[in-house]
């Protein structure tokens, strides 16, 4: 038997993280589908032609956060393609909206879920997660959280109320046992990483080490549903996805507070 909605609200606050069994109907996950075929397949077209520029992390922004942006960002690069941003997270993945600008999820259970976790002002839009070619052990990604800190100061961030979600949409079974997967660390969006003496991503990872993680069982039409303070990471991938229709390739949609700017102003120089 499914668990009720409810049910899947608690395991969200408890964990950072659910699975939401046929979330998405098989129409709207087809339509999703080519809306993301679609884009990523006109940026492929004209790869050749995009200038690309390196990011860097502004060293003014987060200094003593534990939250790690300087690490992840620094190194990747992004091009804009059509008043879009395309970004490449290295490792042979990517980050685009192509497409997906004016599409939003239709579906009950995730509705219903944002709602009771956002109450009210807030918005949503969709991306896509392609990878290039066939990955390895070295195209783990890095720990982190997709919410950055507000003030700089985690006692404080860690008792604000949810304002930020990421609901992963596959389009191919994500198994724990195999292929490409997200892992993540079981309640660590309640978790202060200054506190506990994290400020880098070395640190970072000897402490997840410790933690107790988890990857994701996911079939086409379930989601994944995780706090923006929820510590995850990319895990390697075993099979080639070159083929964009495939299914093989990821979606994500993010749920925000309305006052909350996924690129704060002078992040990134």
């Amino acid at each position: 038997m499914e668990p009720s909605l409810d049910t899947y609200i608690s395991q969200l606050e408890r964990n950072g993280v659910v699975i939401v069994e046929n979330a998405i109907a098989p129409n709207e996950l087809e339509y999703l589908g080519n809306k993301y075929s679609s884009g990523w397949r006109e940026i492929l077209d004209n790869f050749s032609t995009l200038k690309w520029k390196d990011i860097k992390f502004n060293s003014d922004c987060q200094i003593t956060t534990g939250f790690v942006g300087k690490d992840l960002y620094d190194g990747h690069r992004i091009a804009e393609y059509k008043d879009t941003s395309i970004l490449d997270m290295s490792r042979n993945r990517y980050d685009f909206i192509l497409g997906l600008e004016d599409v939003k999820i239709t579906s009950s259970k995730v509705n219903y879920i944002m709602k009771t976790m956002l109450k009210t002002e807030y918005n949503s839009y969709l991306g896509g997660l392609p990878m290039l070619t066939k990955t390895t052990q070295d195209s783990i990604g890095k720990w982190h959280r997709d919410a950055y800190s507000l003030f700089d100061k985690e006692t404080l961030d860690m008792t604000l109320p949810s304002f930020y979600y990421t609901v992963l949409i596959p389009l191919f079974p994500m198994q724990a046992s195999q292929g490409r997967n997200t892992e993540f660390i079981l309640g660590s969006h309640r978790i202060n990483l200054v506190q506990n003496g994290i400020a880098n991503s070395d640190a970072l990872n000897e402490w997840c080490k410790k933690q107790k993680t988890i990857k994701i069982n996911c079939k086409p039409g379930d989601v994944c549903i995780f706090h923006g303070y929820t510590i995850h990471r990319g895990v390697e991938f075993n099979s080639v996805s070159r083929n964009i229709d495939s299914n093989t390739d990821l979606l994500y949609a993010v749920y925000k507070k309305n006052w909350y700017n996924d690129e704060p102003e002078d992040n990134f120089v």
